[in-house]
């Protein structure tokens, strides 16, 4: 028999519920490994690619292993007694029993094998001590992570010796100045797992088994198992500018930083997909505006510092500034339109995006009697995910660099790298006002006569109709006749 408490099965369950564990297809997936020693009690559930196990205050006549739905520990936990002890028995007829309003519940469970639930791999050699803030960081990382699963790379946190690191080709976010000793970077899956550990020290062990990469997290009464993905993450630190040379810093305070996350999320435009805002920088000092094809609304930052010694203006996504102020930072800076936005703070933390185009259609103009005096340069379009062949590439912007020992490619462990342009070249032979203004009239000609014919075809049509029409009355008023006639002959 194992006794625990209700508070320690629901510190437990908090954990193992992440899992997901009520929806795995496999039924021995759907139970939880209860494990009752000495005066502890062990928690284990698993999705066969990561095990996550609890270990708390517990008592057991005898070391018993028992395999326990988890929808029937779950309803324990929600309806048993506050204060009540919740038992496990074993044997042929398990059960599990706990007080509710007074009276003991007894709920039997049919018995399932313990070698059917999946094997756990073991660590293997010394743990690495991983320092407080570490797990946190993996933690909000995630939130830059692709949420593609084609991209699978992307669709992850990376650890190396020096940085928690984690991008979706268009922002990424760096939590730096580590000093761990491992000899390679370890690329951890998306895992909710992260957000639901304790923010402390811990103990981390990497291994392979059975040629797989695995990684193990011990942090208070919690260890973590789980699958590291096989292959080779960007070269983040390639991407990563010299924000010394920026330029552009806007220091926003707390009363700034509050009116942001309260009002950007209200602005016309937000909620489509680039969630699009422009940040002006001038000797004034700077505020946020709507795109320019939206309705106007500025939102002025008077209350934060403009340190620049070059004034500029760039477009972007508001999701990326709202993350980066939710998670602390304070520290702008932007260099030009085209060059990445880089957020940071005083704890090593940045956070970096790459910037929108925010082009203005030039306003309607007469027609000069000299064609060449106003020739009409045509500028391919631009997007952040599609960039033209006449875009220069600038390295030092790239967001998602190659490799470092592999190129990257766009497949399921690899990906394609995100390239930021740095200028727009202008074709080289523009076509003169007077020639696009006379094409402009042959292709309204054009229409005009395609009009008519259709006009054309739809009058016959009509006539046709009204002439079977006709006949169709003809017809009828025959019918009618014979009708009275046939009503007038004598049988």
């Amino acid at each position: 028999m194992i006794i625990f408490s209700k508070s320690t099965l629901r510190e437990a369950l908090t954990g193992l519920r992440v899992l997901k564990l009520s929806k795995q297809s496999l039924p021995v997936l759907r139970h939880v490994l209860v494990f009752g020693y000495d005066n502890l009690v062990e928690f284990t559930g698993t999705d066969l690619d990561q095990v996550l196990r609890y270990e708390g205050a517990g008592e057991s006549t005898t070391p018993t292993r028992l395999l326990v739905p988890y929808d029937l520990l779950d309803n324990a936990s929600k309806t048993a007694d506050t204060n009540g002890a919740i038992t496990l028995t074993g044997g042929d007829t398990p059960s599990i029993g706990y007080p509710v309003s007074g009276s003991i519940i007894t709920v039997p469970f049919p018995l399932m094998k313990l070698e059917d639930f999946p094997e756990k791999p073991s660590a293997k050699g010394d743990p690495i001590a991983l320092p407080a803030g570490v797990l946190g960081s993996m933690s909000e990382a995630l939130a830059s992570a692709s949420t593609d699963a084609t991209r699978y790379i992307l669709n992850s946190v990376y650890l190396d010796a020096h940085a928690v690191v984690a991008t979706d080709g268009r922002q990424l976010y760096r939590r730096n100045s580590l000093e761990l000793p491992v000899k390679e970077g370890s690329i951890f899956p998306r895992s909710a797992v992260l957000g639901m550990l304790p923010d402390a020290a811990a103990d981390l062990w990497l291994w392979h088994h059975q040629d797989h990469p695995y990684a193990q997290i011990a942090v208070g009464p919690w260890k973590w198992i789980t699958k590291l993905v096989d292959g080779n993450f960007p070269n983040y630190q390639q991407v990563i500018p010299k924000i010394d040379g920026y330029g552009g810093l806007v220091r926003i305070s707390e009363a700034d930083a509050t009116r942001i996350i309260s009002v950007v999320p209200k602005l016309p435009g937000f909620k489509d997909k680039d969630s699009k805002v422009v940040l002006s920088i001038t000797a004034k000092g700077a505020e946020l505006r709507t795109a320019s094809n939206l309705p106007k609304v500025h939102l002025a930052l008077d209350r934060s510092e403009v340190v620049s010694t070059a004034f500029t203006e760039v477009a972007f996504n508001s999701r990326f500034l709202l993350s980066a102020l939710q998670r602390g930072m304070r520290s702008l800076h932007a260099r030009d339109a085209v060059s990445p936005v880089v957020m940071t703070d005083a704890s090593n933390r940045m956070h970096m995006w790459m910037p929108l185009r925010d082009v203005v259609p030039p306003p309607a103009s007469k027609v000069s009697p000299d064609p060449s005096a106003n020739p009409v340069q045509v500028v391919p379009p631009v997007s952040e995910t599609n960039v033209s062949e006449t875009i220069t590439h600038n390295t030092d912007t790239t967001m998602v660099a190659s490799a470092s020992k592999q190129p990257v490619s766009e497949t399921r462990e690899d990906v394609k790298p995100v390239v930021a342009p740095s200028r727009i070249n202008v074709p080289e032979t523009p076509a003169n006002a007077g020639d696009v203004l006379q094409d402009k009239i042959q292709r309204v000609r054009d229409l005009l006569k395609e009009v008519q014919g259709e006009l054309g075809g739809l009058q016959a049509l009509f006539r046709e109709s009204g002439r079977q029409f006709k006949a169709l009355e003809r017809d009828h008023e025959a019918l009618k006749k014979n009708i009275r006639a046939l009503r007038t002959v004598e049988v």
